[in-house]
Parts: structure tokens; C-alpha cells; sequence
């Protein structure tokens, strides 16, 4: 749960721009397929800095992808 309010919270006023580049990278990086239940697995991606478990890859896509299925704007549309 914290990683979806980590998620929330790394959206909450980010530009469309670079949410759309975040989440088009974290996809591409799931296209390959992510550890979720293996804790030790770390990722570091071009959009974003630091490092991010798989679990924390594939909340920031489910957080970032329920608003644009529901049909929302994007964050600062």
C-alpha cells in the first residue's frame, strides 16, 4: 500500500510531459516482465531518480494508468 501512495504522491502535480515519459518507461520495463514478489530486485530508469523495486514499478503503472482508463486528464492537463 505504501508504494501506491509513493506513487500518488510522485504524480500529484507532475507535468504531462514527463508523467507520460515515467509511465512509458516503467511499461517498457514491464514488457520484460517484473519480479513483484522478489524483494531484492532493484531498477534504476532514465525518468525518474534513485532505484525501485519491481513492486514499486508496477504500482506506479497501475496508479498511473487508473486515471487515464477511467478517462481523466492526465496530471496538469
Amino acid at each position: 500500500m505504501s508504494y501506491c501512495l509513493q506513487a500518488l504522491q510522485l504524480f500529484e502535480g507532475m507535468e504531462q510531459q514527463r508523467f507520460l515519459a515515467v509511465l512509458s518507461e516503467v511499461a517498457a520495463v514491464g514488457q520484460g516482465g517484473l519480479q513483484i514478489n522478489e524483494p531484492g530486485t532493484s531498477r534504476t530508469l532514465k525518468t525518474l531518480p534513485g532505484s525501485w523495486s519491481d513492486l514499486a514499478l508496477a504500482c506506479l503503472i497501475h496508479v498511473g494508468m487508473v486515471p487515464q482508463a477511467r478517462g481523466a486528464v492526465a496530471p496538469d492537463a
